[in-house]
C-alpha cells in the first residue's frame, strides 16, 4: 500500500509540470541521506561559505549586470520542456522577474541593512530600487506579488538581524534533529523525526524562489514539522532522565 501511495505521488509530481516540485524529490532524496550519514553541519558550513562566495562574485565590478535579461526574448512558456531550457537560458519570465526583484531587494538591503523596512514593506517600496536593465514586461506587478525569496525578504524588511535570528532557527532546528535521530532508539519515532527534518530542507530549499512560508501552502508544514522535533525532543530527554 505504501509502495502504491509512493508511485502515485511521484507520478503526480512528474505530471505537475512543476519545476520546484520535481526539485523537491532531488532535495527530500539528498536530505535523507545528509541526515542518514550526519552530513548537516557540513551542508550548512559549505552552504554559507557558497553562499559569501556567490554574494561576493556577483557584486565584484557589478557582475551582476551580464545576467540582465533580454526584454523580448523573456516571455512565457507553456510547454515544459521549452520552458525548462528558458529557465537555463535566462529567458523565461518567471524567473527573471524573479531576479527583478532580487536585484531591487538587494539594493534596498544595502540602503537599511541594519533596520530594514519594515514588515509588509517590500511591495509598496521596492519599485524605486529596480533597474531598467533587469525589467520584464510583468515588472509593474499587477498582482502585488512579493520578491520570492524569503531570506531576502527577512533581510529587507527586518534587517540583517532579523535575517540571522530566522537562519539560527533553521540550523539549530537542523542540527538539534539530526542529533535526535541519531539518539533516538525506537525505530518508529526515528522515521517521524526524519520525516520533519526532510520537510524542513524542502521547505527552507523552496524558500530560496519564494516567499510563502507565513502562507497555508508551506508554513503549516513547516511549522508543524518544527513542533514534531521540540516534541520527541522533549520526550527524549524525559526518558534519559529516568
Amino acid at each position: 500500500m505504501l509502495s502504491l501511495c509512493i508511485l502515485i505521488l511521484i507520478v503526480g509530481i512528474y505530471f505537475s509540470y512543476t519545476r520546484a516540485a520535481q526539485a523537491s524529490v532531488i532535495i527530500a532524496v539528498a536530505a535523507y541521506w545528509m541526515i542518514k550519514w550526519k552530513l548537516t553541519k557540513p551542508a550548512v558550513f559549505a552552504g554559507v561559505i557558497g553562499l559569501f562566495l556567490g554574494i561576493g562574485y556577483l557584486v565584484n565590478d557589478k557582475k551582476y549586470l551580464d545576467y540582465a535579461p533580454n526584454y523580448q526574448s523573456t516571455v512565457s512558456h507553456f510547454n515544459y520542456d521549452n520552458l525548462l531550457a528558458a529557465t537555463y537560458k535566462l529567458e523565461d519570465i518567471s524567473t527573471m522577474e524573479r531576479v527583478h526583484r532580487w536585484v531591487a531587494g538587494g539594493r534596498m538591503l544595502a540602503d537599511k541593512p541594519l533596520i530594514g523596512f519594515g514588515p509588509a514593506n517590500f511591495y509598496n517600496t521596492y519599485q524605486d530600487y529596480t533597474l531598467n536593465e533587469f525589467q520584464t514586461y510583468v515588472s509593474n506587478n499587477p498582482e502585488k506579488s512579493g520578491i520570492h525569496n524569503y531570506y531576502l525578504m527577512m533581510a529587507v524588511e527586518q534587517g540583517i538581524f532579523g535575517l540571522l535570528i530566522f537562519l539560527a532557527l533553521l540550523i539549530a532546528a537542523l542540527i538539534r534533529g539530526e542529533a535526535l535521530y541519531h539518539r533516538m532508539k525506537d525505530e518508529k519515532s526515528k522515521i517521524i523525526v526524519l520525516a520533519a527534518l526532510i520537510c524542513i530542507v524542502v521547505s527552507c530549499s523552496i524558500l530560496l524562489i519564494n516567499d510563502m512560508l507565513e502562507a497555508d501552502k508551506i508554513g503549516p508544514i513547516f511549522f508543524f514539522s518544527l513542533s514534531v522535533l521540540v516534541i520527541y525532543d522533549v520526550l527524549d530527554r524525559k526518558e534519559s532522565v529516568t
